[in-house]
């Protein structure tokens, strides 16, 4: 039980931190493409933005409650997915 568990775990942290990779994508070619002064008031972008803010708010939690050996196992997934 404990091994499924933490296996629920850690693809809940990896579809968080692929989609947080995702937006930020998104936000930087935003901004690159297209200056502040346009970008200030697209409720798109802003939806973005916000979004990102939400998903890194709830990474920070979930991260604060790892043990340093769950959170070196965490960063070795996310070495290994980029590779």
């Amino acid at each position: 039980m404990d091994a499924v568990e933490e296996l629920f775990t850690w693809t809940r942290y990896a579809r968080e931190t692929r989609a947080l990779f995702k937006l930020s994508s998104k936000i930087g070619t935003l901004e690159k493409r297209y200056s502040e002064e346009e970008l200030q008031g697209d409720e798109r972008y802003e939806k973005l933005i916000a979004e990102r803010e939400r998903i890194q708010q709830t990474a920070r939690e979930e991260m604060n409650e790892l043990s340093p050996q769950e959170l070196k196992e965490f960063m070795q997934l996310i070495d290994d997915a980029e590779s």
